[in-house]
């Protein structure tokens, strides 16, 4: 009896295993990025990003942030982003801190706006 409540438990938990890394396994295939360093890169569009500190923005993005339309954002994370077709450009995830509040907002290095 004892012998096979402990296969019945080794099953449970070697199907508990193979579910787990199934489910690791159909996360990895449907991810469309990876990281490399500092560096993502999105297998679908070979598109690669880099992320960049704020003190590295071009000064041009820091002075159009200045402005009244990004009043009490913030910058929370800025990547680089180096299509493989289009024309590289800066985005920028802003936060509103006090109404919990995201904006995505794209810049060329001029400091204009990319819609």
């Amino acid at each position: 009896m004892k012998r096979i409540l402990s296969v019945i438990v080794m099953g449970f938990a070697g199907l508990a295993i193979s579910n787990a890394n199934e489910i690791s396994t159909a996360t990895l295939h449907e991810s469309e990025t990876f990281q490399v360093n500092n560096e993502f890169v999105f297998a679908a569009d070979s598109v690669k990003r880099t992320m960049v500190q704020s003190a590295d923005l071009p000064e041009a993005i820091h002075t159009k942030l200045a402005e009244d339309e990004f009043m009490g954002w913030v910058i929370l994370n800025a990547y680089f982003v180096e299509p493989e077709e289009n024309d590289a450009f800066y985005e920028i995830t802003l936060q509103r801190v006090e109404e919990e509040e995201l904006r995505v907002v794209k810049f060329d290095s001029s400091g204009r706006i990319i819609p």
